[in-house]
């Protein structure tokens, strides 16, 4: 990404000082200036003392003196995203889906985040989830463990209760810092059913009174 920088100080002096902000979507792995021509005068003008113009083309960019050859600057300005994925007992399955599961222990869904770079794992990122309808009571947030850089996981132990809960991404960051973007959550829901079905049983008259 390319990015105008302006002169902040350093008249009259030997060195001039420009500020960059990095902003959202910068990346660079050596940051560096885009072209020998990149010094602009922009109405401004560079003199020594004795009024003679300065010379304004720089060194080849990578090249000896270049910004790049005397500094080492990564940039990182990219947001990580994040991609929610489900198994029940080991068993890919895609939302939105119905399913009929026993609270407790012995029903859990797993919930795997698939993140498009490193993120950090101390602390480790976070999934909140939430009930939209139904009667189970409230949501909550649980810290997922760390399977690889990429990749986390949380076993979510199904609650007693009907209802529709939604899965969402919550606190991660890349390993500088940048916060994950959050995951959609419209593709990240599904019915806990723990009802048992009940039925009467009705009288059958008997048509032949013999």
């Amino acid at each position: 990404s390319d990015a105008v920088v302006d002169y902040v100080s350093g008249s009259p002096g030997t060195t001039l000082l420009f500020n960059y902000t990095v902003a959202e979507n910068h990346e660079s792995s050596d940051l560096d200036y885009v072209s020998t021509s990149a010094l602009a005068l922009n109405g401004g003008t560079i003199k020594d003392a004795a009024g003679n113009d300065a010379t304004l083309t720089l060194a080849t960019p990578g090249a000896t003196n270049s910004l790049a050859a005397n500094k080492a600057i990564v940039i990182d300005g990219v947001k990580p995203t994040g991609a929610l994925s489900f198994e029940i007992g080991g068993t890919s399955v895609t939302p939105p889906f119905s399913q009929t599961m026993v609270s407790g222990n012995s029903g859990k869904v797993r919930i795997l985040v698939t993140f498009s770079e490193a993120v950090k794992d101390s602390p480790d990122p976070q999934l909140t989830w939430s009930v939209t309808s139904g009667i189970i009571g409230g949501g909550g947030t649980g810290y997922m463990s760390k399977n690889s850089s990429t990749e986390f996981r949380y076993d979510w132990t199904v609650p007693a209760g009907d209802g529709t809960v939604t899965m969402s991404l919550g606190v991660a960051q890349d390993l500088v810092g940048n916060v994950v973007v959050a995951t959609p959550t419209s593709n990240a829901s599904f019915l806990v059913d723990n009802t048992v079905p009940t039925y009467s049983a009705g009288e059958v008259a008997d048509a032949d009174p013999n």
